[in-house]
This record gives structure tokens, sequence and C-alpha cells, in this order.
């Protein structure tokens, strides 16, 4: 679970033609990079939003990106490298590498909730990924009440521009990232507590809803929220035991800030695996 080679390239990848050319380039860095240190690439995994088929390695209409609608990743990947490729859902992929080599790997059942760009959510029960019938499980994003903005949003843009959104109008200011935010935490603090204590108790609910419907041992939260510390993890804390029906059987855990080291890490656990799954049936 050690990571052995890293390549970050931040990109829209709105457009079909765009998103495999910095696929292509991310992957060639890192076999170039494993090439130089003598480490051996055996399998690519694929971190992607849904609704997927992982057998097929095929992305079919993830919302806002009409371009990648019956979009053959795996394929098309697995020709230009010539290396077996594994597609995972991003959230079910980071929440696999938590249960394979992070904090969850002594827990059998647990949900691990992502609050950043978007919110979504991995499930892992008795030790396996839930992505259901289509492959989206825990698209939680349309079950939030909004209860913590003053104007109603689309059900689909509850993300940190949304949250940056309330805090401007809030504060008053015209800041244009949460970063911006915690640099000026000193600045603003009571006021900016208020605001990401609602969106808190917000997603306390919302994962206390989660949690109600699956049942799980754990309840994992991560994401850039977690940068603004207790104020607000414990107001999450607070409504999410308040809104538990299993009183407070159910452990809440702060998980890793950074989503997209979580995606990328978990889409390379699950090539792993199955991988080595492939290998043992085929030998």
């Amino acid at each position: 679970g050690k990571p052995l080679a890293s390549s970050v390239k931040s990109v829209a990848n709105k457009t079909r033609a765009d998103a495999t050319a910095n696929l292509f380039d991310v992957v060639q860095r890192l076999i170039n990079k494993c090439y130089r240190n003598e480490i051996r690439v055996d399998a690519i995994g694929i971190g992607a939003p849904s609704p997927l088929d992982k057998e097929k390695g095929m992305i079919y209409s993830p919302f806002g990106l009409s371009d990648w609608r019956d979009f053959a990743i795996g394929e098309i990947t697995e020709k230009r490298f010539g290396l077996p490729v594994f597609i995972v859902n991003d959230g079910d992929g980071a929440a696999f590498g938590m249960k394979c080599f992070g904090k969850c790997r002594d827990i059998s059942s647990f949900i691990s909730l992502y609050f950043d760009e978007g919110i979504g959510a991995g499930i892992i029960l008795k030790d396996e990924i839930y992505s259901g019938s289509f492959g989206y499980s825990g698209e939680i994003s349309y079950a939030l009440l909004k209860s913590f903005c003053d104007e109603p949003i689309d059900n689909s843009s509850l993300s940190l521009d949304t949250i940056v959104s309330a805090l401007n109008s809030e504060l008053g200011e015209n800041l244009g990232s949460i970063d911006d935010f915690l640099c000026k935490g000193s600045v603003f603090s009571r006021r900016m507590a208020s605001v990401i204590g609602r969106v808190g108790d917000e997603l306390g609910r919302i994962a206390a809803l989660v949690s109600n419907i699956f049942g799980p041992e754990a309840v994992v939260v991560n994401g850039k929220l977690l940068d603004f510390g207790d104020v607000f993890f414990e107001a999450l804390r607070t409504s999410f035991e308040s809104s538990l029906f299993s009183g407070d059987q159910v452990r809440l855990l702060a998980g890793n800030n950074d989503q997209f080291e979580a995606f990328s890490t978990g889409a390379a656990s699950y090539a792993i695996f199955s991988y080595l799954m492939s290998k043992a049936l085929t030998d």
C-alpha cells in the first residue's frame, strides 16, 4: 500500500478527447518514473464518475459530462499501453483503498463519504464494494436538504463552490476558494464558523441517513472541509449522532483531506486486487 510514484495534472476534462489525452499523459509520466526506478508496471487502475460498467471498462453518462456518454475508457487505455486496465467508480475505489491499506483495514462494513468538489460516497459491505445495479450507489447529493443556504440551489450543485458562495454572502467578501477563507480564518472566525457549522450540521444528517439505510460499523468523512477542523467536524458529529437510529454504535472517523489523492490511490488499490485475482484465476 505504499505509493511509489505520483503525478498530478489539474485540468478540466469536459470533452472525451481532453479526458483521454490528459489520462494518457499522466499514465505515461508514471510509467516513465517506474521505468527509471526499475519498477515493473503490471496493470492500470482508473477511478471515474458513474454510472459505469467495471467489467466492460465503460463510462455511461456521468452528470455534467455529456461528451462522455458510452466512453470506452478501459478499452482505449488498454490498447494504448498494452496493459490490463481496471476501472472503478472513484468513490468506491477510494473506499476500497481504505479497506486494503488505510484505517478501515479491520472494519468489515463502512461508508466513506466525500465532501469536496462534489458530494458522494463509497460503500464497503462485508469486505466488498457495493456499487448497486448500475455502478452508482452512494450518489448522496440528491438527498441534501440544503438548509445552510438561503437561496434554493439545484440538486447537482452542492459543492465547495456553493459553500464558497455562502461564505462570501455571509461575510460580504468576494474570495475565490475555500483555501482563501482558511487563510483568513482568524479574521472571519466567528461568522465563518457559523456557516461552516451549518454545513456540518446538514452533512451530519445526511451521513446519519446513509448510515441508517446501510447499517455500517463506521462512517468515514473525507474532503477539503476537514481543513476547517473542529468547527466543521464537531458540528457534523453532533448532528450525526443525534440523527442515528443505532445510538452510538456507529463510529464516525475523519479520513483523507485530499479527495483526489484518495481517488487515485483507491483506483491503484483496486487495480492491484483485480490484477492479482485475474492471475489467480487464470493460473
